[in-house]
């Protein structure tokens, strides 16, 4: 049976994590402790984001022990610092993993504008967070039997693991999942309806990954 959906609640209140809590990924370890990556706007907007009339979202990380919570927040400042160029934020859609190494996260990059970006960071404790300067994947796809086509949008992503530990731990990604908007005829008219006007048709694109070879 279903239940009434409950508000979930923070036990600490954070300027920088203030409100538009979204987008909420979690991880569970066996003892019940959740981790919870979401996305968030701090409450007072920077002045790039306020010249154009932008919101200005990043990525927090907290802990409960209940699904409701109370939660509380694990970090002080953002998994990806602000900085002054960024008019609408680090990144949003975030997708948290634990696997043997430590904490792990995907996410749609916003900084400069959005476009064409994607973001992989990672953290041995889930406290201090490094983001990679490279690309974790592409916005072109390749196809069976040769055809490849330029997707304008690429957000949301998501793994689906082969292998969970005792530990509750992941690895072995087999699948990379995201939603994507392609809609129109060509480059153009595909950017005007997916990225400008944001009213293209979006669906969900799954991509095999290739498994490393470990020598033993």
């Amino acid at each position: 049976p279903w239940t009434k959906p409950e508000v979930v609640v923070f036990a600490d209140h954070s300027e920088i994590f203030w409100g538009g809590w979204t987008n909420p990924s979690p991880h569970v370890d066996p003892d019940g402790t959740i981790h919870l990556a979401f996305q968030a706007q701090p409450k007072t907007l920077p002045p790039q984001s306020k010249l154009f009339h932008q919101g200005d979202d990043v990525i927090g990380v907290a802990t409960s022990t209940h699904p409701a919570g109370p939660f509380t927040n694990t970090l002080t400042k953002p998994v990806t610092p602000d900085a002054w160029y960024c008019v609408d934020g680090q990144e949003e859609d975030p997708f948290l993993w634990r696997s043997p190494r430590g904490f792990h996260m995907l996410a749609h990059g916003m900084c400069p504008s959005g476009f064409m970006q994607a973001r992989y960071m990672y953290s041995e404790d889930g406290k201090q967070w490094v983001t990679s300067p490279r690309q974790p994947y592409g916005y072109r796809v390749e196809l069976e039997g040769g055809e490849s086509r330029r997707m304008m949008r690429v957000e949301r992503p998501q793994l689906f693991f082969n292998t969970t530990h005792g530990d509750g731990t992941v690895s072995d990604p087999l699948v990379l999942y995201n939603g994507v908007c392609e809609d129109g005829g060509n480059l153009v008219s595909k950017f005007k309806r997916c990225v400008l006007d944001q009213a293209g048709m979006t669906w969900t694109l799954a991509r095999p990954l290739k498994q490393a070879v470990v020598l033993v």
